[in-house]
């Protein structure tokens, strides 16, 4: 018989082609690590992305994986800062230093809007779309350096609901496995389904029901009951025989 306390660590690689969802919360001081959903930048050097936020949505960038929102160097896309009225590359999140200010209304608070943003030759490149190249709104010139985490954050007023591109790509992802646990909830979303394998590929689907995607799940092998809940919405974790609840790390 399992134990209700014993928690395992389950690694999966996952092939993808669809976008990866995320959820940034309404706090400056908080940066999501894109590499907590398995994904890293060390072998690419562009990315497209849409974000649906009332303003004030950074992605940057930066050489090691614990976020540093203050040092020069560790450079940041800004997306409709100073009340959604520009976008503008920045050397940290904290930093005094803009460059390349472009002055436009970009985000919408309930629409998913498309940009790029390119890091090679030197050049960090940032356009509103899903072409690189296309609609370029700022370009800032900088010394060569090593970026191999990129991070998402909002702030000011605002959250975020992020889809990240990446066909073709692998994912690792790590997971905590709970015995005898479930997710409740007023807003968890309650499916059928033949398998675990397949409760997970829900969670990790971008849907109308998971738009800011999802990162704990739950299933009972004998109702093949599926639980799962967009990560933008509230819920708490309770004792439940017969139930498994999966958790990225």
């Amino acid at each position: 018989m399992e134990h209700p306390c014993i928690r395992i660590w389950v690694f999966t690689l996952i092939h993808v082609c669809f976008g990866l969802r995320a959820y940034t919360p309404d706090d400056k001081n908080y940066a999501f690590p894109l590499a907590r959903k398995g994904f890293i930048i060390t072998n690419i050097t562009q990315l497209t992305f849409q974000v649906k936020a009332c303003g004030n949505a950074h992605i940057f960038l930066q050489e090691n994986e614990v976020a540093d929102l203050d040092t020069d160097g560790n450079w940041v896309f800004a997306l409709g800062s100073w009340g959604n009225s520009r976008s503008e590359i920045i050397a940290s999140v904290t930093s005094h230093s803009r460059f390349a200010t472009h002055l436009e209304v970009l985000m919408d608070c309930n629409e998913f809007r498309p940009f790029w943003i390119r890091w090679a030759g030197g050049l960090l490149e940032l356009g509103k779309g899903s072409e690189y190249g296309i609609d370029t709104m700022s370009v800032h010139a900088i010394p060569p350096l090593e970026l191999n985490y990129a991070f998402i954050l909002t702030g000011w007023g605002s959250d975020g609901c992020w889809n990240i591109d990446m066909p073709e790509t692998i994912l690792v992802s790590g997971w905590t496995v709970s015995a005898n646990k479930k997710l409740l909830g007023s807003n968890v979303k309650s499916y059928r389904t033949k398998s675990q394998q397949r409760c997970g590929y829900i969670c990790m689907t971008p849907t109308e029901d998971l738009p800011c995607g999802c990162v704990e799940y739950s299933y009972n092998t004998l109702t093949k009951q599926c639980l799962v809940v967009d990560e933008s919405e509230t819920s708490v974790i309770v004792t439940a025989t017969g139930w498994r609840t999966w958790q990225l790390m």
